[in-house]
């Protein structure tokens, strides 16, 4: 699978300086930080990664398996979403989807490989009435505390891949920390609560801030329901362990940033003054509360998790829902927990798995 997608440790390019940062500063700090291993060929680092990448360096789906399964006959049909998979109880006939006209086609199969994310694939299990009342209860997150930070000398983060240094020294606790290259626009957003003093000045000082993410593995699931209409709510209930594991992970990106040479750390607290020191920091971890983190959710997984049916399994170790034939779910819906790393190539060694037991029973 990583020969496939052509996944390489990438080494810094043009620019990079705020992957730099970070890997000198975990030096001053005697913490383990690698290079990140993606799935890239001949990337030219323009720093659209998040956003589409326009060179194709980038091994997404579009480049990589889907040209491949139009190689071997498949159909692609774009714009046509999946409303409903039809069974008789126990087995799945097919499915009823809606085109980009709005006209509506039942799509007969011998068997049907659900794969509509974490968050679309327990809701489409709801609407069918598979597993409806396990589906989605236990949505499982990573979530990221997103730091702005500013340096003396220029740091020109737009130029450059996403990252190519991550620090890996708390990974055992579920806290990675790594850049996360941005623009202008993105960093307007990421700064929208806050006055518009504090924006512009920010603004104005673009060339000397890099934006860092520090990614949490929290323990309170989420619960996704399906409602009339295409609604998709989602709860997500914080505890206070989980707190307090925001406010540990703070301090250690804190302790790094400053270690890196950053003079101002700008946290992801709307309310929150800016913190020019380790003292800053630890005197903000005292006084925030748990509803003022302004939290970006990542990674979701484990809505329809592989597990014994009298445990709140959705789905077998074969990715089928339990009491159904002619389904399998192969996406991160099926994972059977939370992971500590980002988890996309433990994604696709489950969806490769349930594959190939489908195919050699």
């Amino acid at each position: 699978m990583t020969t496939r997608l052509g996944v390489v440790t990438q080494r810094h390019g043009a620019g990079n300086r705020d992957s730099r940062l970070l890997a000198a500063g975990a030096e001053r700090l005697s913490w383990g930080s690698q290079h990140a291993d993606r799935a890239v060929r001949d990337c030219l680092h323009r720093n659209r990664c998040t956003t589409g990448c326009t060179s194709g360096a980038k091994q997404s789906m579009t480049v990589s398996y889907l040209p491949q399964a139009e190689a071997l006959g498949a159909e692609i049909r774009p714009g046509t979403r999946v409303v409903r998979v039809l069974h008789d109880g126990r087995t799945a006939r097919g499915v009823l989807a809606v085109g980009p006209d709005g006209a509506r086609t039942v799509y007969r199969a011998r068997a049907v490989f659900l794969a509509a994310g974490p968050l679309g694939t327990p809701a489409l299990l709801q609407r069918s009435r598979i597993q409806h009342r396990a589906a989605g209860r236990r949505l499982s997150l990573h979530v990221n505390l997103r730091t702005i930070a500013r340096f003396p000398e220029p740091v020109h983060a737009d130029r450059g891949t996403i990252f190519t240094a991550q620090l890996k020294e708390f990974g055992d606790q579920g806290v990675l920390i790594m850049p996360a290259n941005v623009s202008r626009g993105s960093l307007a957003a990421a700064l929208a609560g806050r006055p518009a003093p504090d924006t512009q000045r920010l603004l104005a000082d673009f060339d000397h801030l890099g934006v860092f993410t520090t990614q949490v593995r929290l323990h309170g699931t989420a619960a996704v329901r399906a409602v009339p209409g295409g609604g998709l709510p989602l709860r997500h209930a914080m505890t206070a362990v989980d707190h307090g594991a925001l406010c540990d992970a703070f301090r250690k990106g804190a302790a790094l940033l400053f270690a890196a040479g950053a003079t101002e750390l700008t946290p992801p607290v709307a309310a929150a003054p800016a913190l020019r020191s380790p003292a800053d920091a630890e005197e903000f971890c005292r006084r925030v509360l748990p509803r003022d983190w302004e939290l970006v959710s990542v990674h979701g997984m484990a809505s329809a998790a592989m597990g014994a049916a009298d445990r709140a399994g959705v789905c077998d170790a074969d990715g089928r829902p339990h009491g159904f034939r002619g389904l399998r779910v192969c996406d991160a819906s099926v994972l059977p927990g939370v992971t500590g790393i980002s988890p996309q190539g433990t994604i696709m060694a489950f969806a490769h798995e349930i594959v190939s037991r489908f195919n050699n029973p």
